[in-house]
């Protein structure tokens, strides 16, 4: 497949949605023309959480095998060793410590991953990886090719992440609007914001005055 044909068509589909998962999987008959893979992740780097979270996955087989953990919890060191990837890497080729560590972490052992990391300004956002089982499936030519999409990729999960944070304070607007009705409600009724409400006297109990 022609470099400029290819992306193209990647571009296209990462554009057809705001959906990363839709999106991917649109684009995933592309990939699988250009690269022998079984999964496609999207994952995000995430400093505060420490740790990589998906944020899509799709596989050639629905019941296959061989995926990574969602949610990948790093030590700081090797938080420090995935900022430091640059460009597309195949990471079967890393031989450090970091790099075997990382390796067990992701459950690379008889699986082949390219990764490209996706920056936007200079910022890290998270990591495009194409997976595919056995050793040795990915050449050098794939990773220029893949190098390709680096910056569609980045595009299509920064604007992810900007509507899933758009959506989450609508939810936290929606939520606080709620709760203000629900204050303005109880004070009218007298009962004590955050407070368990007394409850009423027995009428046997209440102090009875003679009528005179």
């Amino acid at each position: 497949m022609k470099r400029v044909q290819f992306f193209r068509d990647v571009t296209l589909r990462l554009c057809s949605s705001l959906d990363l998962q839709t999106s991917v999987q649109r684009a995933f008959p592309v990939l699988a023309e250009a690269f022998p893979i079984d999964h496609v992740f999207v994952d995000v780097l995430d400093p505060s959480l420490g740790a990589i979270r998906r944020i899509a996955h799709v596989k050639a087989h629905e019941r296959g095998s061989g995926g990574a953990p969602a949610i990948i919890p790093l030590p700081r060191r090797l938080l420090r060793f995935v900022e430091s990837l640059q460009g597309p890497v195949l990471l079967n080729d890393l031989r450090d410590e970091d790099a075997r560590r990382f390796q067990k972490l992701v459950r690379l052992e008889g699986n082949s991953d390219l990764s490209l990391a996706l920056r936007i300004e200079g910022r890290q956002l998270g990591f495009l990886v194409l997976r595919a089982a056995g050793a040795g499936r990915f050449s050098k030519e794939h990773a220029d090719l893949l190098a390709s999409t680096s910056d569609p990729f980045a595009i299509a999960l920064s604007n992810t992440l900007a509507h899933l944070e758009l959506m989450n304070l609508r939810a936290a607007e929606l939520l606080g609007v709620h709760e203000n009705t629900l204050r303005n409600r109880m004070d009218r009724l007298g009962i004590v914001y955050g407070r368990r409400a007394r409850s009423p006297i027995p009428l046997h109990k209440r102090s009875m005055k003679p009528s005179t």
